[in-house]
């Protein structure tokens, strides 16, 4: 049964004949319950199925994260989760049903006004090591050097995410351990910035594939 609350104008709670109403963030909404389908689904609604399916699995090792990329508060008609979705299929799925992947250069894990790092590398620091390199030149007007870096390393073969926070923009470079199944693999990832208050992000920015680490030969 649904209740009424706010008079015969109000919104109301709860389930009434084939209606069923809600709030969600702070907007009454009204929706229809969900018809079976009997009838068999075609190839586009198998494929579409499929493609929501590898975006759900991929974002879930990502869950934690969007929090900090895409603000819920920052959004006012959608939530973190949906706009990851968005990002991630139009970042264009590649292969044929039912096999995809993501081309993942296209992908963004944040979204925000901060700048991004100026002049962005990186490289193997070693065997066990990746280091970030960047150019930091204050902005007029700007207290900008204390924001702090979020590190997203992709192992492209087991299709695994690993995260890292730390250093400031003012530092030009920051130094990361390798877990040891990235050490001799080839991995991508994504960097971006926070400010002091962790209430604002820059645009990540994609660190395209860096190959595993090759001892100099001697002579």
């Amino acid at each position: 049964m649904g209740v009424i609350h706010q008079g015969i104008l109000g919104g109301f709670h709860g389930k009434t004949g084939s209606v069923v109403g809600s709030s969600w963030r702070g907007i009454q909404v009204i929706r229809g319950l969900p018809k079976r389908i009997k009838r068999k689904a075609s190839v586009k609604q198998l494929v579409q199925r499929q493609k929501f399916h590898y975006v759900a699995k991929t974002l879930k090792q990502l869950d934690g994260l969007l929090n900090f990329g895409f603000p819920d508060r920052q959004l006012s008609r959608s939530t973190n989760y949906a706009e990851a979705v968005q990002h991630l299929l139009l970042a264009g799925l590649t292969g044929q049903f039912p096999s995809f992947k993501v081309n993942f250069s296209n992908f963004s894990i944040s979204e925000g006004p901060l700048r991004t790092l100026g002049n962005l590398k990186w490289e193997r620091s070693g065997a066990k090591k990746v280091k970030l390199i960047w150019e930091y030149k204050p902005f007029l007007g700007s207290n900008d050097q204390e924001d702090s870096l979020v590190v997203v390393l992709y192992h492209i073969n087991k299709n695994r995410f690993e995260f890292y926070q730390g250093g400031k923009r003012k530092d030009e470079s920051f130094e990361i351990d390798v877990p040891t199944d990235m050490q001799d693999a080839t991995i991508s990832g994504w960097v971006f910035v926070r400010d002091a208050a962790f209430d604002v992000n820059s645009d990540s920015m994609y660190l395209a594939d860096l190959e595993p680490f090759t001892a100099p030969k001697t002579v």
